[in-house]
């Protein structure tokens, strides 16, 4: 009996041992999926910081450009002042067509078209009635609008006109030149670690000028620089989702803001144009 006792007892003490080794790994196990669990949650949000520090100096009297900004491309249809004349911020320098609303035109009277033909084959037909009126009202109302006007951001002397009638022109292009004596043009300084490259068109009380490598220049009413610039914020890059050409932040929330990417930090966060400030965490879509 003794012989028997002795000889179980090492198999016992193996089969002991192997049941916590298994056990003590399995709770090994569990403990490192929570942590991974945990950084992963963790990770899932990014914040939103504010940029300060912009610099505004009134600028010297100069010979400032004019630019034209738009979406896509367009036809100077008429002008509206001549060299040497005196104008004043908001007056009507020239008249322009955006080739946008020429095309949205040309394909609503096509649509027309195509709709009058079906409907003098059914003239009882009310819905295609109703599609004439709608689609005669809208080529009325872009026809009134084709025209936009450009107006001057400046006080001066207009002293070149850059265009001429039926000159097509793009985005950012130089329309005239203008000297200035007025004391509301100021140079906007980014703080130091931030290179911008989108400014807004307007910003407080002023409106948008030119824009240099290391400065941008505007006009208007300065009421402090930090105020009037209170529209740029930074975010991390994964934090910006991008759907052709617009850009958008997802909050914690699960709201959608559009976003205008401005400049990048010398740390990698990515410069927005927001509306309103954003209170909420944002959402990465590292993690989605």
């Amino acid at each position: 009996m003794r012989a028997n006792d002795s000889s179980d007892c090492p198999v016992q003490l193996i089969i002991v041992t192997l049941f916590l080794i298994m056990f003590a790994g399995c709770g090994g196990q569990d403990e490192s999926e929570e942590s991974v669990d945990s950084v992963i949650s963790e990770s899932d949000y990014a914040e939103v910081y504010t940029v300060t520090g912009f610099t505004v100096k009134s600028a010297p009297p100069d010979t400032l450009s004019l630019r034209w900004f738009g979406e896509g491309s367009a036809v100077i249809s008429k002008l509206h002042v001549f060299v040497e004349q005196e104008i004043a911020a908001g007056d009507t320098l020239l008249y322009v067509v955006e080739e946008l609303r020429v095309v949205e035109r040309e394909r609503l009277s096509m649509e027309l078209d195509i709709i009058l033909a079906l409907s003098h084959s059914s003239p009882l037909d009310t819905m295609l009635l109703n599609r004439v009126d709608s689609l005669s009202f809208l080529l009325d109302s872009i026809s009134l609008l084709e025209n936009s006007v450009f107006l001057s951001v400046l006080d001066g002397i207009l002293i070149n006109i850059s265009v001429s009638e039926g000159q097509n022109i793009r985005s950012g292009d130089v329309l005239a030149e203008i000297s200035v004596e007025s004391s509301s043009v100021f140079l906007v300084y980014p703080p130091d670690d931030c290179i911008i490259d989108r400014w807004p068109l307007n910003a407080g009380g002023m409106s948008f000028v030119e824009q240099h490598d290391c400065l941008a220049v505007y006009s208007g009413v300065l009421s402090g620089s930090e105020d009037e610039f209170s529209m740029y914020a930074a975010v991390p890059r994964e934090t910006v989702f991008e759907n052709d050409l617009d850009s958008y932040l997802i909050t914690a929330d699960d709201d959608t803001i559009s976003v205008l990417r401005s400049g990048i930090m010398a740390n990698g966060l990515i410069i927005i144009q927001v509306d309103e400030p954003v209170c909420s965490e944002l959402v990465t879509w590292a993690e989605i």
